[in-house]
């Protein structure tokens, strides 16, 4: 006759905690305590919020490699295509479809208007 011993894993799984939730909650610092300052005083004072974003850091942004332009139809019908090319290449210029006059014709890179 066989005996069954408990399995200690199975036992522990019901003596489990529950997960933590996620976040943890983490204290922050507070910032330096200001009361003891007047109004005019917390007017000169730098420090009145630690947290504040600089304004004044101004950094360019990276250009990106790749650029869209609009390729314009020469039929001057407005019918236009759209495509992406290397901002250090040459402006494009492809002959495609125009459907409005059923033709192949000359499509070349408008210039960009505004931003």
């Amino acid at each position: 006759m066989r005996t069954t011993t408990p399995n200690p894993a199975s036992s522990r799984l019901n003596d489990a905690k529950p997960p933590q939730t996620w976040p943890r909650k983490v204290r922050i610092a507070s910032p330096p305590c200001h009361s003891h300052l007047s109004i005019s005083q917390l007017r000169d004072c730098d420090a009145v919020n630690p947290y504040a974003p600089v304004a004044n850091l101004s950094c360019d942004t990276a250009k990106t490699r790749l650029i869209h332009v609009r390729l314009l139809s020469m039929a001057m019908t407005g019918f236009f295509y759209t495509f992406k090319r290397p901002r250090t290449a040459l402006p494009m210029g492809l002959l495609k479809y125009d459907p409005i006059v059923r033709k192949k014709v000359l499509f070349l890179e408008s210039k960009r208007k505004g931003k």
